[in-house]
């Protein structure tokens, strides 16, 4: 018995000291995969290797670090593989910024773009697979015919009507010539010529949209900055002038150079809404997200703060209205209704105050209005004092029986004027009476009774 015990402790001391020999190399791995990939002088060769350490120990927190600090980097290496042709390098590096953006949602990255990257390179690398195979069964057919060639050499020659146009390229030797070029452009030139001859080739037709969506990628990059959309829009013609491309694409690249003509820089829904998140100016927020708006017009982030824009442009303009800065206050009302996504409720305050603006009725609390009207003596004055008042406050009842009042008062001096024979001053009291808010029914149908009588310069 105490030999079974004592083997099995033997045992599991054994287990033991071997798992932590393995846990111990894993450790060490990484770190000498680390320090080799810091020591390394060549700025591509290091970056590949952070990015293999990366994959292969996504918990490892230094090379998470060095991700999240390079992503541009990491991105800009991974599309240098690609226009090398080298696809399986360039999944490796968009497969890690993925990897990256789904361990880290804090992290602002368009994944779905990354994807779409991928499944590219992917079917590159397939063509590519593909063309290897062709050539090998070319080359066994070939060796098999090489006996029939010899014989036929033996022949006389016999001219055929192809040997006319023996200088044209066969389609294997157009699409060859196109994957052996890594410049879009120069891919464009040789895919569009090809067209030309062979206008039926899927092939040729799949390597049109292609390159199509490389040079869009491009024009993309250089549609960032204010000093390179000439470039954009250049690419963007290029594609416009591409045959066999599908309606959608011609509709995305149309909407993206009229952007790029009117001077709005290409961006991501995440720089967009950081850029508005940093912007401390309304007016600057509204700049932004209306331009965000243009390149993304079903993103409900932009729909949202460009509604909330809104209401912070309509409080700036109350202020300025308060203020009796109507000019001001109106172009802020102006800038809120050329807005689109602003809600209803925001686009009627700013009719309410836009009208309040431009008619220039000074900005008054219910107690100023109400204390100003009973300083007034003339009817007339109060009446227009009164009147302003209801505009701001149309519902406050104080004001409402003060017009009521008035527009008897005014009715009253219509009437004396009228006895006296100033039947003009009488019509004009008479006017003012009716077209008084507020008035009672009672009032108007007597103002315009006597407003009948008077027209007839009677009594």
């Amino acid at each position: 018995m105490k030999k079974n015990v004592r083997t099995f402790i033997l045992i599991n001391v054994f287990i033991l000291f071997i798992t932590s020999i393995t846990y111990a190399n894993d450790i060490s791995e990484e770190y000498n995969l680390y320090n080799i990939a810091m020591e390394e002088k060549d700025l591509s060769t290091q970056t590949k290797l952070f990015i293999e350490g990366y994959i292969n120990n996504p918990t490892n927190e230094k090379f998470i670090s060095f991700m999240i600090n390079n992503l541009d980097r990491v991105m800009n290496w991974s599309e240098q593989q690609y226009n090398l042709q080298k696809y399986k390098q360039a999944i490796l590096g968009y497969s890690s910024i993925v990897s990256l953006a789904q361990n880290d949602t804090k992290l602002q990255i368009d994944i779905e773009e990354l994807n779409t990257l991928i499944i590219k390179a992917k079917e590159k690398m397939d063509q590519d697979n593909e063309k290897i195979m062709d050539k090998e069964a070319s080359q066994v057919k070939n060796e098999e015919n090489k006996v029939d060639e010899s014989q036929n050499n033996l022949l006389p020659k016999e001219k055929h009507v192809e040997d006319v146009d023996s200088d044209i390229p066969t389609l294997e030797e157009i699409l060859e010539l196109g994957a052996k070029e890594y410049k879009a452009s120069a891919k464009r030139k040789i895919y569009m010529e090809g067209y030309e001859l062979y206008p039926e080739s899927k092939e040729l037709k799949n390597e049109l949209t292609n390159t199509a969506n490389s040079l869009f990628f491009l024009g993309n990059k250089y549609h960032k900055a204010e000093d390179t959309l000439n470039i954009a829009i250049s690419y963007y013609d290029d594609i416009l002038e591409m045959p066999s491309l599908s309606n959608q694409l011609i509709v995305k690249v149309e909407k993206y150079k009229k952007l790029a003509n009117e001077g709005i820089l290409y961006r991501t829904v995440e720089e967009i809404i950081e850029l508005g998140n940093k912007e401390d100016i309304a007016v600057g927020k509204r700049k932004i997200y209306i331009e965000g708006y243009k390149l993304y017009p079903n993103n409900e982030i932009i729909k949202k703060e460009l509604a909330n824009t809104g209401v912070l442009l309509l409080q700036l303009g109350i202020n300025k209205y308060e203020l009796g800065d109507f000019k001001l206050a109106i172009n802020y009302f102006n800038d809120i209704l050329s807005m689109p996504e602003v809600s209803k409720q925001t686009i009627e305050d700013v009719k309410k105050y836009k009208n309040l603006a431009t008619k220039e009725i000074k900005f008054r609390t219910v107690e100023e209005i109400l204390e100003l009207g009973s300083k007034e003596y003339t009817a007339s004055g109060k009446r227009e004092i009164y009147i302003e008042g209801y505009e701001l406050y149309p519902g406050n009842a104080q004001i409402k029986e003060k017009l009521e009042y008035v527009s008897n008062a005014i009715l009253q001096l219509g009437r004396n004027n009228h006895y006296k024979g100033k039947f003009n001053h009488a019509i004009s009291y008479y006017n003012k009476a009716i077209e008084t808010p507020e008035v009672q029914q009672k009032t108007a149908i007597l103002a315009k009774k006597y407003k009948d009588i008077a027209n007839k310069n009677t009594m």
